[in-house]
């Protein structure tokens, strides 16, 4: 092959390069798709929840749906629902929410309790924006790039975390098809959040153990504590998963926080060891704390006030008083007395004596067979 044959094969190549560069889907390709898509009415019961905004809707408040709503009631819908048709499954033929479930939640919120408003029929018939023929992948790709544009930053860190990890790995898939630093690229511009806490939100979901995972989206540990432990090895990030989830045992409250520190002490003295053995020996060590102090009974707490005392004193003291009571009031029945008292009552009045004398048969009756049981 000439210079020349090797000058014009190159080029091509940095042709097909360029073109494919150039059509390459993108988030923000998904997102211009909107703009050409005309809105349409419909209906509410039309529309279903999309099972991948679930990582979003656990921090949505009832308030804040609540608040939302009364803001569409003032001032209309502002924005327009995002949705794409269902073509299997128990929802076919319905439209799946791509963006817009806290505005979907408030107008069906507004329907149930404004039914009568004038603008009830506008509330259960939004206009959305209805695309088509996206993949799979495609329809996360759009809810998480919706979700990263509005909500920011997030104040969630577990939810901030887990929605850059699923956004970062769906555009390394087709159709999207990026290398890890492109897309990572395309999510910091799309969110504000700082390029360092995108790679060590990346860092921990890749390099941290489920164990550890959990631990921190429970609050357990920190996420500074995370961030670090990803340096552990896969034997130390086990055994510090175990150790924390031991302290948890721990009471009171104060004897666990005080281990849990002594914990995160411990691991931080293995993470600036370079000595395998003696980090081996300083994990152990600080696991044994934690055992032992598992082991101890945790200090007796004082008893709570109940109302025992005084319900002792009602069988003990208040019982024979009635008792007593009663035998007095027997024994004026015995006299004409005591019967042209009652006699002098009417129907009503004296209806209502039988019906307190029932009950306090019956109460009698409970309490003898309670007391009896213990015997």
């Amino acid at each position: 092959m000439g210079r020349l044959d090797k000058l014009k094969k190159k080029s091509a190549a940095r042709t097909e390069a360029m073109d494919e560069a150039q059509n390459r889907m993108t988030a923000q390709a998904i997102v211009k798709r909107v703009n050409d898509v005309e809105p349409e009415r419909l209906d509410l019961n039309m529309i279903v929840a999309n099972p991948d905004n679930e990582l979003y809707r656990t921090d949505d408040t009832e308030e804040e749906i609540k608040k939302l709503a009364d803001n569409i009631r003032m001032v209309g819908l502002l924005h327009n629902l995002v949705v794409c048709k269902c073509e299997d499954g128990e929802n076919k033929g319905k439209y799946e929410l791509l963006s817009g479930e806290r505005r979907f939640k408030a107008l069906n919120y507004l329907v149930r309790t404004y039914p009568l408003d004038d603008n009830a029929p506008d509330w259960n018939r939004p206009y959305c924006i209805k695309l088509e023929g996206l993949s799979d992948v495609e329809k996360v790709v759009y809810l998480d790039t919706a979700n990263l544009m509005v909500r920011g930053g997030f104040g969630n860190e577990k939810i901030a975390r887990k929605a850059t990890v699923r956004f970062v790995e769906n555009l390394q898939k087709p159709p999207f098809n990026m290398t890890e630093s492109e897309a990572k690229k395309q999510l910091k511009e799309l969110s504000p959040m700082k390029p360092r806490t995108i790679d060590k939100g990346l860092s921990i979901e890749k390099n941290l153990l489920p164990e550890l995972k959990d631990l921190l989206d429970n609050g357990i540990i920190t996420r500074n504590s995370a961030e670090s432990y990803v340096n552990l090895t896969l034997a130390e990030q086990k055994a510090a998963a175990e150790a924390f989830v031991l302290a948890e045992k721990i009471e009171p409250l104060s004897q666990r926080e005080k281990a849990k520190k002594q914990l995160a002490d411990s691991l931080r003295d293995v993470l600036d060891s370079s000595d395998l053995t003696q980090r081996t020996d300083i994990l152990s060590s600080a696991k044994k704390a934690v055992e032992e102090l598992c082991k101890k009974p945790a200090p007796t707490q004082k008893r709570e006030k109940t109302s025992y005392g005084r319900d002792s004193v009602v069988i003990g003291e208040q019982v024979p008083a009635v008792t007593k009571k009663l035998k007095r009031l027997a024994k004026a029945f015995d006299l004409n007395g005591g019967l042209d008292i009652i006699l002098a009552r009417s129907v009503e009045e004296r209806e209502t004596y039988i019906q307190n004398l029932d009950d306090l048969i019956e109460l009698a009756t409970s309490i003898k067979q309670d007391i009896q049981s213990t015997m």
